[in-house]
C-alpha cells in the first residue's frame, strides 16, 4: 500500500485572512483596555474641597440671603446655585486635564429654607451633609478600585465619538438611595474635548446670578423636598 501524500500548498503558501473591523469597534476595544488600567488624577481630598465650598455657600446664603459669586473656598466660575421650591441647591465641580485626558468631579447638595433661617437646624443640616459626603467618597473609592459602588447606587454612561474629534467619555452618578438629603456625586473622565461646566444631570435650572436676593421665608406648601 502506497503512503498517502498530503498536498504541500499550505506549507509553501501562507494562508492569508483579512478581517475588516469597523472603526467604532476598534475604538470600543481600545477604550475598554484603557479604562481597565485607568488611574485617577483626582483624589478623595478633592471631594472634601467641593463639600467645603458648598457648605460655605450655604452659610453665606444663611447670613446674607444672597450668593456673592466669590465664596471662600470656591473656584471662580465653578459654582451653580439653584433656588428650587424646597430650598437652595448648590453644584460645584473641578476639572483636571493631563496628557490628553481629563477628569471632572462634581458635587450637588441641598439645604432647606427652614434650615437656612435657623442656626441650630443649619448646623445639624451641615453635619448631615458632611456625613453623606464621606459615605459617597467611600463609594467613589470603591468604584475606582474595584468597580463596586458599595452601599451607594450609581449609574454609568460611556460615550464614544467618531469623526473630527475621536475619543471616549465615561460619566458616573453616585448617590445614597436611602431617602435622605440630596447629596449626589458626579465623576466623569475621558480623552475627548471636556466641557468645564456643571454636569447636566445634576442641574434642574440654569441657576441664579450672583448677588440675587433669596427669599428664605417663602411659603412652599407640601411639594418641595430636598430628598
Amino acid at each position: 500500500m502506497k503512503p498517502v501524500k498530503f498536498p504541500q500548498q499550505l506549507s509553501k503558501n501562507r494562508l492569508r485572512l483579512t478581517i475588516r473591523v469597523p472603526r467604532s469597534v476598534v475604538l470600543l476595544l481600545i477604550a475598554t483596555v484603557v479604562m481597565s488600567v485607568y488611574s485617577p488624577i483626582l483624589a478623595a481630598s478633592d471631594v472634601d474641597d467641593l463639600a467645603e465650598c458648598s457648605i460655605n455657600v450655604f452659610q453665606e446664603i444663611a447670613e446674607t440671603h444672597a450668593w456673592s459669586g466669590h465664596t471662600k473656598g470656591c473656584a471662580k466660575g465653578k459654582v451653580v446655585v439653584e433656588k428650587r421650591e424646597a430650598g437652595a441647591f448648590v453644584t460645584t465641580w473641578k476639572l483636571v486635564k493631563s496628557a490628553g485626558s481629563w477628569e471632572k468631579l462634581a458635587l450637588s447638595t441641598a439645604v432647606g429654607y427652614q434650615e437656612l433661617v435657623d442656626k441650630k437646624l443649619l448646623h445639624n443640616g451641615i453635619e448631615d451633609l458632611k456625613l453623606r459626603v464621606r459615605r459617597l467618597r467611600k463609594c467613589l473609592d470603591s468604584i475606582v478600585e474595584s468597580n463596586d459602588p458599595g452601599e451607594c447606587r450609581d449609574t454609568a454612561k460611556r460615550v464614544y465619538s467618531v469623526g473630527s474629534t475621536t475619543g471616549f467619555d465615561t460619566k458616573r452618578t453616585i448617590w445614597l438611595d436611602d431617602g435622605g438629603r440630596h447629596v449626589v456625586l458626579g465623576f466623569s473622565y475621558g480623552n475627548s474635548s471636556a466641557s468645564d461646566t456643571a454636569p447636566a444631570d445634576l442641574e434642574m435650572t440654569p441657576g441664579i446670578p450672583a448677588g440675587m436676593q433669596i427669599d428664605l421665608h417663602q411659603k412652599r406648601g407640601d411639594r418641595g423636598s430636598i430628598r
